[in-house]
């Protein structure tokens, strides 16, 4: 049975250039709702947009991705623990997933790496 998945919403698509061009007449002197409705953007989107715009310090407010902030290593680092575990499993000493985990928490305390509570409690990566 084939599964079509049909959104539900229509948040993020709302091009960055419109949300600008709203911001500019919000700044202008109309209300949110007012553009809103002219432009047929959600009004929460653009308060949303502008929240963010105001919190940051570059001019250019932009959507970012949630698991990136939550992220503990960095590019190369993830890219060396990888690589040790696909090794390891070539040599066939595979690792089971606790293993795994056990062994991405040593790398992070051995770098000196900021991690959650929550591994040093349980001394396993979550």
């Amino acid at each position: 049975m084939a599964r079509n998945y049909k959104r539900k919403t229509d948040r993020v698509s709302t091009p960055l250039e419109e949300l600008e061009r709203a911001v500019k007449e919000v700044q202008e002197g109309k209300t949110i709702r007012q553009v809103g409705k002219e432009m047929k953007i959600c009004r929460m989107t653009i308060k949303r947009y502008m929240d963010k715009k105001k919190s940051r310090r570059s001019n250019k407010a932009r959507y970012e991705r949630t698991a990136a902030a939550k992220s503990v290593f960095n590019e190369t680092m993830e890219k060396e623990l990888v690589d040790h575990i696909k090794t390891q499993a070539a040599m066939f000493h595979g690792i089971d997933a606790m293993k795994c985990h056990e062994l991405t928490f040593e790398f992070a305390q051995k770098n000196h790496i900021d991690m959650p509570a929550s591994w040093t409690r349980d001394k396993k990566a979550g």
